[in-house]
């Protein structure tokens, strides 16, 4: 199941962005700053379409299983402190 990066925007003057997108089960980023009166968050495509369905305008940004195994390549394999641990106890 794909998550995206999303920005919605309510088109509800009585409901925040943030109300109508944990309404729709999307997990809302209050830390990130966006333009507009939106809010950031994060949804499955199911979770675009409720937010499609009840008004809101929903601005994809990116998605986050894209590229994921090409970051994971990029961290190291195993402990990199186990043989530096293995001379400190003399083994």
């Amino acid at each position: 199941m794909a998550r995206y990066h999303v920005t919605v925007v309510t088109g509800d003057p009585s409901r925040t962005a943030a109300e109508v997108a944990a309404d729709a089960g999307a997990e809302v980023i209050r830390k990130m700053r966006v333009p507009e009166d939106g809010v950031a968050a994060l949804a499955t495509e199911a979770q675009i379409d409720a937010l499609v369905a009840a008004g809101a305008t929903v601005h994809r940004h990116a998605d986050l299983a894209e590229g994921r195994a090409e970051r994971l390549a990029e961290v190291g394999e195993g402990d990199r402190y186990a043989e530096a641990l293995r001379r400190l106890a003399g083994r």
